[in-house]
């Protein structure tokens, strides 16, 4: 464990020291994970482009990587105080799920919404331009996406969540996230380890693949699926199935999440999550080993059986060396112990059997057990790791081999 925080892992549970060796399958998160979890805002298109700014700020929480990086970027457009004098307009606001996919806000005369693009979009009627056809460029470029809507309310009208309809299209913002610059060769590595590598994310299908395809993560067809196609999917035979077939899962929430763990676990598969955010939360926890980078949330550190103190991809490389490691450390001495109480063992049945007088004192077994073998037994424990240990299958739930 020392060696693995050396190289920048904190283990926080003892035994996810050896099962980082031992995972078949490895569960990412995208967002924070393959990426930086840095946004920044480099593009929008307004309809109202006062109104969309209002929106935005309205309905900043700064809760998440989104909302901060709008937050920088409403700062830099209209000042420090405007998101502030915004929130102090609030009558109503509607937090962010990962059900729902949107915030709203209500300043007494009017509805605001921002959020996924095509959630807002489906609040929306008459808009002027096809802003499908723009979500998808966007998304095949790699880019996320904020939309806007807003709408005028009557005075007597009654405000809740069912109020968002009929509303204006107001805008687009569009967000970059940089792809982490050590993934590339520390995901070939740790997929030519024999660990299989399933992406689940709550991104769209084209922005996720447009990343994937950076990192040189190759995919068909048939190893893509949405959350919405995995609900549908009532038949637990057909659900292990693609689940076990798929590596891309997008448009996911966070209890999708969780059940594809369950299901890889129900099909006898040790399994690791690696995430950042809360959402990603349930499935680390469930899973034989969860895994959370530096900048992760604080519950998702706090659950985390290994935390990434560089938030470098890298370092689970060298951690799942190292789990191989203690592993193969623990069948040498379990052999040798085996090994030396056995001889033992004959040497004492042998004499009873013969008739001679006992040819250990209990002393010296303790002594041979204790001393002899306990320091010999200690040192096989530092053995350090060979080169081509990375090359060899991970030998699952199955420590000694059996």
């Amino acid at each position: 464990m020392n060696r693995i925080m050396k190289k920048k892992a904190i283990v926080k549970n003892l035994p996810a020291a050896e099962t980082l060796g031992s995972v078949d399958v490895l569960g990412i998160d995208k967002t924070g994970t393959l990426t930086e979890g840095k946004m920044s805002v480099v593009g929008s298109e307004y309809t109202d482009r006062e109104r969309g700014l209002y929106a935005l700020a309205i309905c900043n929480n700064e809760s998440n990587f989104i909302d901060h990086a709008l937050g920088s970027y409403l700062n830099n457009e209209k000042g420090k105080g405007f998101i502030p004098d915004a929130r102090s307009d609030r009558v109503r606001f509607y937090p962010f799920s990962s059900q729902t996919k949107y915030t709203g806000a209500f300043n007494g005369h009017e509805l605001f919404a921002v959020g996924a693009p095509e959630i807002i979009l489906s609040f929306c009627t008459n808009t002027d331009r096809d802003w499908q056809a723009i979500f998808s460029e966007q998304a095949k470029a790699g880019n996320r996406m904020i939309a806007i809507a807003a709408r005028n309310t009557s005075e007597n009208e009654n405000i809740d969540r069912n109020s968002l309809k009929n509303m204006d299209f107001v805008g687009l913002v569009i967000l970059q996230d940089p792809v982490r610059k050590s993934v590339v060769e520390s995901l070939a590595k740790i997929i030519s380890s024999g660990v299989e590598i399933k992406v689940i994310t709550g991104d769209l299908k084209e922005t996720s693949l447009k990343v994937l395809q950076t990192i040189n993560f190759d995919l068909d067809e048939n190893e893509i699926i949405s959350g919405s196609q995995l609900r549908e999917l009532t038949n637990s035979n057909m659900l292990d199935e693609a689940i076990r077939r798929c590596k891309l899962f997008y448009r996911t929430t966070p209890d999708q999440k969780l059940d594809i763990v369950k299901s890889l676990q129900k099909q006898g598969l040790s399994v690791g999550m690696m995430g950042d955010g809360v959402n990603d939360s349930p499935a680390i926890k469930h899973a034989e080993i969860g895994i959370s980078v530096d900048n992760g949330t604080d519950l998702t550190k706090e659950i985390a059986d290994v935390v990434l103190l560089d938030s470098n991809f890298s370092t689970i490389v060298a951690s799942i060396e190292e789990g191989r490691n203690i592993t193969k450390n623990l069948r040498k001495i379990f052999v040798k112990l085996l090994a030396d109480s056995f001889t033992e063992a004959v040497l004492i049945v042998m004499s009873l059997l013969a008739g001679f007088p006992l040819p250990l004192l209990p002393l010296q077994i303790l002594w041979i057990n204790m001393i002899v073998n306990g320091i010999s037994g200690l040192a096989l424990s530092f053995e350090p790791s060979n080169p081509n240990l990375l090359s060899q299958k991970p030998k699952g739930k199955k420590i000694f081999g059996v």
